[in-house]
């Protein structure tokens, strides 16, 4: 996965100021209350993998990512994580829903440390 700051991007808004790449100091940062929502589907998701309901357990991963949407990602970041959800999409056409809710996890576990970045 490639979620990677945008040096150009990220200098610009040093030299001007720009305070929208800096995280709040609440937690989940930038996420605010959704981050906690999504922490606990990522949690949730978890608990049904572990009983072997990889159905539920993408279910619950598909709600936690939609819950965080795109508050994590700032003017300053690459993100492709997209990329790696439409290969979970194709997993699961496929029938490999393990697989699918790895990507997925991955996806929003990144995608969660980016909130409290600044």
């Amino acid at each position: 996965m490639s979620i990677r700051p945008d040096v150009t991007a990220v200098m610009a808004a040093l030299l001007l100021g720009v305070p929208a790449i800096a995280a709040e100091s609440a937690p989940g940062g930038r996420c605010g209350r959704y981050y906690e929502a999504a922490r606990t589907g990522r949690t949730d998701a978890d608990m049904a993998s572990k009983r072997g309901d990889q159905r539920t357990a993408n279910a619950r991963l598909d709600q936690a990512l939609h819950t965080l949407g795109m508050r994590y990602h700032s003017p300053a970041m690459i993100d492709d994580s997209d990329m790696h959800l439409l290969l979970a999409r194709q997993a699961i056409a496929k029938g490999r829903l393990r697989q699918a809710a790895a990507i997925k996890r991955q996806v929003l576990s990144d995608r969660l440390q980016l909130c409290t970045m600044g």
